[in-house]
């Protein structure tokens, strides 16, 4: 554009400015200033809202008194420009502003501005003080009527903690014999519920029987309460009770040591007992749980108890879990030959333990030497697995594809790929038929190779959200966050809504920044992997800077935490790679530099994720050195701890994927499945990451 053309331009844009500024201006400077002054009070209204705890000098008022504090009626939403029109609606019938009607017209504008918190709405202000019964009423008839995805508390299902209410709402309104044998009922099946001790206290002067007692413990047990359950055994045991809870309580005292650690408390307890009672009716189960004892600290004495057990109780169901027991010791732990009794008879195949040991046998087999019998026991498997349990397809694709790799090792190549592309055609979601690809070295077709477990992003539902939005953008944290914990926990009941009182609950300010990263999840620079993850820059740079390589640190950061950087577990492990704070000052201290002292002033340090990537690549690095050659070997490090990894001499010199079987620990064995599927699936995706360019 020529000079001459910009002057005419400046000067045209020139005179138009002059020109409104002549324009009479009194309406829109009278419509402005009505704004500003409706737009200074709806700031004035955030500003209480926004307050920690929230209104400071009103939570204790009445609505009326509060609308009056706030001076609601001279807030006048027609003044206010969209979206703060609709929110001026909505919070004058929040906050029980003057001008707004209880009735149907007087609220309709407020529910029409946002209808999916149309029953939020309702709720709240039917359960605000200096309402008469009849308000109430029509207020919670309005609100159930529109109840919907977002908040329907009156159509919830009594799941949970709702059962034991409604347990004892039904005890409370019924009497004698009833009310006793609801009270038992609370107290045996929702031990931990605050219900159970208003029950107990219900049952006095008399003292809970066994009936009451033993499914009592057996919840608590199945809870992992077991340190209650020794307590309240053992002081039962002491007051001599009655044939058979007697039997019943010893055997889950027993249990309960157990499960703490103290095996020799327990085989005490269970040698007097089986002394002092011998026509016990537990006795099996006792027995068994002394076998189980004994397996755990000496195997060959541990066979020889289930050998007894199993010529006096042939057809006791917990036999073949006995039975995959010992044999996972027996494979890492072997005796000089495979006992007999390890050996299930065809008939306790129809059981998932029963085919799971004979699978295991087969292995031990395989691990021995005795190639040709691993592969006749695995082959009856298969055919017992197609004929009674044909649901089972993941231990079928798994007998198949060992089946092939021993039939590869004996020479019979064709006969192998035949069982790779069975194992492949399954494509059952296990592991096995990407396995049997791999082996295959392309000879069998393609295989799709999917992400596996792709993330459940941990978001409430869009609708959700929005109205979690809405709520927050008008300052109402409080029903924001009680929207969020009642998409999340469907069992709650109407009345738990009123323990956040009428929904003007206090919420940190922690608080109100996860929820509004749950709403608008922020990202910084990074990238977005074909698993439909999102993981940062900053991760990335902390593997590269460690020197471990990246694909193998993506695959544990993935099974570890999602690549969620907040993450943190019930054990205390932190960030990405799930760093315990021990783990972590023990990388650095052997890496030396300036990383150990500051981490050492500030462990929180461990949460950042470029920190956090970085000391889990250099420990990772770590465990790789120590076993070259076996990545399979250093991910089962990372999970159960390098000196397990080594303890487990016998399967020094398996394959990788005879050795991933054979982890005694159920835990490591998926867990080293699931970061050999990720790293074969980011392998295939990740070029440049392969590649090692950032």
């Amino acid at each position: 554009m020529s000079s001459s053309k910009l002057l005419r331009t400046f000067f045209f844009v020139f005179l138009g400015m002059l020109i409104l500024a002549g324009v009479p201006r009194s309406r829109a400077a009278g419509t402005m200033s009505a704004q500003n002054r409706g737009l200074e009070r709806y700031m004035g209204l955030l500003s209480y809202l926004s307050s920690e705890p929230p209104f400071p000098s009103i939570e204790s008022l009445s609505r009326s008194s509060r609308a009056e504090k706030l001076k609601l009626s001279k807030l006048d939403p027609k003044a206010l420009p969209e979206p703060y029109r609709k929110r001026a609606l909505f919070l004058k019938a929040w906050m029980g502003s003057p001008d707004v009607p209880l009735t149907r017209d007087g609220l309709d504008p407020a529910l029409s501005a946002y209808p999916d918190l149309a029953p939020v709405l309702l709720w709240h202000i039917a359960n605000s003080r200096g309402l008469s019964a009849a308000q109430r009423t029509t207020l919670l008839r309005m609100e159930a009527s529109r109840e919907n995805a977002v908040f329907s508390p009156l159509s919830r299902g009594s799941a949970g903690d709702g059962r034991s209410r409604a347990l004892l709402k039904k005890a409370l309104a019924s009497s004698g014999d009833r009310r006793q044998e609801l009270f038992g009922r609370l107290v045996a099946f929702h031990p931990l519920s605050p219900e159970s001790a208003v029950a107990l206290e219900g049952l006095r002067p008399a003292v809970p029987g066994g009936d009451v007692l033993v499914p009592r413990w057996t919840t608590l047990q199945s809870m992992g309460a077991n340190d209650l359950v020794l307590r309240e055994t053992e002081a039962y045991l002491a007051s001599s009770p009655p044939f058979p809870y007697r039997d019943r309580a010893s055997y889950l005292g027993a249990r309960a040591l157990v499960m703490q650690g103290d095996s020799v408390k327990a085989l005490t307890l269970i040698d007097g007992t089986l002394l002092e009672a011998p026509r016990l009716a537990v006795r099996s189960e006792i027995e068994s749980l002394r076998c189980r004892i004994k397996i755990s600290r000496d195997l060959e004495t541990g066979v020889a108890c289930l050998h007894s057990l199993f010529n006096e109780y042939p057809d006791f169901s917990a036999l073949p879990g006995m039975v995959v027991m010992s044999l996972r010791q027996d494979i890492v732990s072997p005796l000089p030959h495979i006992p007999a009794t390890l050996d299930l008879p065809r008939s306790l195949w129809k059981s998932r333990d029963g085919q799971d040991a004979a699978w295991l046998y087969g292995l031990d087999l395989a691990l021995r030497g005795d190639r040709k019998g691993a592969l006749a026991h695995w082959k009856n498997l298969s055919s017992v697995l197609r004929d009674i349990s044909p649901e089972r397809t993941s231990l079928l694709a798994r007998t198949r594809y060992f089946r092939a790799r021993l039939l590869e090792k004996l020479g019979h190549p064709a006969r192998a790929r035949t069982l790779y592309r069975k194992a492949i055609d399954g494509g059952d979601g296990s592991p096995y038929p990407l396995w049997s690809a791999i082996a295959c070295r392309g000879e069998c077709g393609a295989f799709h190779l999917p992400p596996h477990h792709p993330t459940r992003l941990e978001r409430p539902p869009f609708r959700i959200r929005k109205a979690m939005e809405e709520l927050s953008q008008m300052g109402l944290f409080g029903p924001a966050l009680v929207i969020d914990r009642f998409s999340r926990h469907p069992g709650i009941d109407p009345e738990q809504i009123l323990r956040y009182g009428d929904l003007d609950m206090a919420v940190s300010q922690r608080k109100r920044l996860l929820m509004v990263d749950q709403i608008f999840p922020a990202h910084g620079t990074g990238m977005r992997l074909p698993t439909g993850e999102w993981m940062t820059a900053s991760i990335l740079s902390g593997f590269y800077r460690s020197g471990v390589s990246p694909l193998w640190a993506l695959s544990i950061a993935r099974q570890e935490s999602r690549f969620r950087e907040r993450s943190l577990s019930v054990d205390g492990a932190l960030g990405v790679m799930q760093l315990m704070p021990k783990t972590a000052l023990a990388v650095v201290a052997g890496e030396g530099g300036d990383l150990a002292p500051g981490l050492v002033k500030n462990l929180g340090q461990v949460r950042y994720p470029e920190i956090n990537s970085l000391i889990g690549g250099l420990y990772l690095k770590r465990l790789i050195s120590a076993v070259p050659g076996h990545p399979e070997r250093a991910i089962a490090g990372y999970n159960a701890g390098l000196h397990a990894v080594l303890s487990w001499r016998p399967l020094s010199k398996t394959d990788w994927d005879f050795f991933t079987e054979s982890i005694p620990y159920q835990e490591t064995r998926r867990y080293v499945r699931e970061v050999l599927w990720n790293y074969a699936y980011l392998e295939r995706h990740l070029k440049g990451v392969r590649n090692g360019t950032p």
